[in-house]
């Protein structure tokens, strides 16, 4: 894995086949979206080289409920004791930890061929994550905005 890439002051991206951010907070630290399941390691890496320890990391925030977003969610709640943030739509699926949301894939020949064969061969589960927080509040961020 390579060290997290600084975007600007707080604000760490892990690069991958997607991306994963970590966000410098007034408490510690956000992680945003875990990757596929099997990421956790990375990321705790990545915080590492950040400067931080896991147990800094207080907020996951998993934009959509894919298992390429979420998939690593509940292992990373378990090593953290972090709280785990989604929308009240996507709440349901992450605590199954089986469903996903439905989408098209982008324009582009790649993205295509990979929704194919994601379609052909299924998407991996994740681990169901329990006690999601739906977002309510806002939760204060270090960094100016970009």
């Amino acid at each position: 894995m390579s060290a997290p890439q600084s975007i600007t002051d707080g604000i760490h991206v892990v690069r991958g086949l997607v991306n994963i951010y970590i966000v410098e907070t007034t408490d510690g630290c956000a992680v945003i979206d875990t990757g596929f399941p099997g990421s956790t390691s990375k990321i705790i890496r990545a915080v590492t080289a950040i400067g931080r320890r896991p147990n800094d990391v207080r907020h996951i925030l998993i934009s959509h409920a894919h298992p390429d977003h979420m998939g690593s969610a509940a292992r990373l709640k378990r090593e953290t004791g972090a709280a785990v943030w989604a929308h009240p739509v996507d709440a349901p699926l992450i605590e199954a930890g089986t469903g996903y949301r439905h989408a098209e894939a982008c324009p582009g020949i790649r993205n295509k061929i990979v929704a194919g064969l994601l379609r052909r061969f299924g998407l991996p589960n994740a681990e169901p994550c329990m006690s999601i927080i739906c977002y309510k509040k806002a939760i204060a961020f270090r960094s100016r905005p970009i």
